[in-house]
């Protein structure tokens, strides 16, 4: 028999895309499952390319990957340190209750009842264990979220928006690790992409995105009324100058220079955290094609992570 070598990144790309793309789907959402060889050409690029997202040799702080936002934003305190504390406390020892329906508490009592085990539910528990559990720095919200994301059974689209409040939480270690603050800017922004998808166009998803406390759960403090608009989130979510933030990171991983002089995995996570920037920027064009692209993102940064390091390959 013929041996097939597959990268841990085309591996991620294939459970999450075919196991949340008919929930998309019936959902009224777009087919994602098309983009699916678009995002592994896409992270090809990051093979090998041995970038240190373990954060032992660049710096990566343990601080920033306590457990939320230590990148303080400059027009809401409501997502500055504030919010660190309260996700790296708080969050970080109730990340297995608290997040409740939508954490690892129901991803793995489903599992349990249903009699799938960790990593067929989703498919990523060799994948996501192997790559994350080895960074600095993981706190228990992380390691939390990771658990959840290995465990989670997906039946309906509110699973789905589990994944990814989960697998953001996991990727934010990463990329804080990369410059401290670039992973709270990335929750925050998909955060507050799919509260915008929700609360304020009430597309379907997940009716705890409405729950209070959701938003710390991203570093975020404070909770806006029902009425509230899409600007508001916004401010409330630090993304007011989310791109001027962005150009900070760059200028720091690049030594000076802009984002087409990285290459790999680098310039893939930040053309997409960039294009993240770009919808929060034009926030009132939000929309489902809008949680889905989102969603690609996301997949897309995993990916080129895992590919990244490169012992991740598997025959």
């Amino acid at each position: 028999m013929e041996l097939r070598v597959i990268s841990a990144g085309t591996e991620i790309i294939d459970d999450l895309v075919k196991k949340c793309s008919p929930h998309f789907k019936q959902s009224g959402y777009s087919d994602i499952t098309v983009q699916a060889s678009v995002i592994e050409n896409t992270c090809s690029s990051a093979n090998g390319d041995n970038v240190d997202w373990d954060g032992n040799n660049n710096g990566g702080s343990t601080e920033s990957n306590t457990g939320g936002n230590t990148k303080g934003s400059t027009e809401s305190s409501t997502s500055g340190s504030t919010g660190s504390k309260t996700e790296g406390s708080t969050e970080g020892n109730t990340g297995g209750s608290t997040e409740g329906s939508t954490g690892s508490s129901t991803g793995k009592n489903t599992g349990d009842n249903t009699g799938v085990s960790v990593g067929v539910n989703l498919g990523l528990g060799e994948v996501l264990n192997g790559i994350f559990k080895v960074i600095n720095g993981v706190a228990n919200t992380a390691l939390s979220a990771l658990d959840a994301c290995v465990n989670i059974v997906i039946r309906t689209l509110k699973d789905v928006f589990d994944v990814v409040g989960n697998l953001i939480l996991v990727l934010q270690v990463a990329l804080n690790n990369l410059v401290s603050g670039l992973g709270s800017l990335f929750v925050r922004l998909v955060a507050c992409i799919i509260k915008i998808a929700v609360c304020v166009l009430g597309l379907p998803g997940d009716s705890a995105v409405r729950a209070k406390g959701w938003n710390a759960r991203f570093g975020v403090e404070g909770e806006l009324s029902v009425d509230a608009t899409a600007e508001a989130y916004v401010k409330l979510f630090g993304l007011v100058n989310a791109k001027a933030e962005l150009d900070g990171y760059i200028k720091i991983i690049s030594g000076g220079k802009e984002i087409e002089k990285t290459s790999g995995s680098i310039n893939i996570v930040l053309n997409r955290v960039n294009t993240l920037c770009d919808y929060i920027t034009n926030y009132k064009q939000i929309s489902k094609e809008t949680v889905t692209q989102t969603f690609v993102i996301m997949t897309t940064v995993a990916a080129s992570i895992s590919n990244s390091r490169k012992t991740n390959f598997w025959q």
